[in-house]
């Protein structure tokens, strides 16, 4: 799903999906910048907006550091900015994680019935 990110440097206030974004809800789970958000590059205040988005955007924080790096780190730090991203886009299929996450587990289930057999 398509999600629009707007961002204003002068105040580094951020919109998603043309809502303000408040950082203190992500600062609560993690705080990595007591300053709030910023972009642009790999520290802590685009940490902080990638959390954000990530947490309301999925409920999880799952991802949010590959997001920084993927997505927010790239954009422009000293000019508005007005994009629209997917977040499995970015950070890759869904179903290549899966697939592996359910080979994983039959793996891990043929071990198990091993041990019980012998």
């Amino acid at each position: 799903m398509k999600h629009r990110l707007q961002g204003f440097p002068e105040s580094r206030i951020v919109l998603l999906d043309r809502q303000y974004l408040n950082p203190g809800p992500s600062q609560k789970h993690r705080n990595h910048s007591p300053d709030g958000f910023n972009w642009g590059y790999g520290g802590s205040g685009p940490a902080q907006l990638a959390l954000a988005i990530m947490l309301a955007l999925t409920g999880r924080a799952d991802g949010y550091q590959d997001f920084k790096f993927k997505f927010i780190a790239g954009l422009p730090q000293d000019t508005a900015f007005d994009v629209e991203f997917d977040v499995n886009e970015v950070l890759g299929s869904d179903d290549e994680t899966d697939a592996l996450a359910h080979e994983a587990h039959e793996l891990n289930l043929d071990r198990q019935s091993l041990r019980g057999g012998l």
